[in-house]
């Protein structure tokens, strides 16, 4: 099985939209940082409901070490960025899911393999766990704002046949 560790934005647009169930079937279990996990809280400010994320079983809380986290903070990520590149260095992760350019960017210096929300989406079709992966982006466009250019969402629809 392989060690997934994760930042918030793709945990937050699959809570908005209904789909948090895709990070499990997709990876089976994610360590998340104590940070992701309080910008996870503060979405409760949004009525968005966290059961499904506070019931999880296959998520982890796991703190990054204290010089991991300031090796890291000179690149000026937000805070859960920040800890999730660290925790995914010190746990040799084999994959970190990050979706802000920056991020990735920092990540791919420190050698971490990423991959973001429409790599998860893809993946999930592949493997058959999804049917189609257009309703779920349309509706992380509509519900969620998630930007993606038109050139990106059609290469990304014709990769998988839709």
């Amino acid at each position: 099985m392989k060690v997934v560790v994760s930042d918030t934005s793709c945990i937050s647009n699959l809570l908005v939209v209904g789909h948090i169930h895709l990070l499990q079937q997709t990876y089976h279990q994610v360590i998340i940082p104590p940070a992701v996990f309080f910008e996870l809280r503060a979405l409760e400010k949004f009525d968005i409901d966290l059961n499904p994320l506070l019931d999880a079983e296959w998520i982890e809380v796991r703190a990054a070490d204290e010089k991991m986290i300031r090796a890291i903070e000179s690149f000026n990520l937000d805070e859960g960025e920040t800890e999730a590149i660290a925790l995914a260095r010190e746990i040799k992760a084999d994959i970190l899911i990050i979706d802000e350019a920056k991020g990735r960017e920092v990540a791919r210096k420190f050698g971490l393999q990423t991959t973001g929300l429409l790599g998860i989406l893809i993946k999930a079709k592949k493997d058959g766990i999804i049917f189609s992966v257009k309703p779920i982006l349309d509706n992380l466009i509509a519900e969620a704002n998630f930007r993606i250019s038109k050139e990106l969402y059609e290469q990304v629809l014709n990769m998988i046949n839709e």
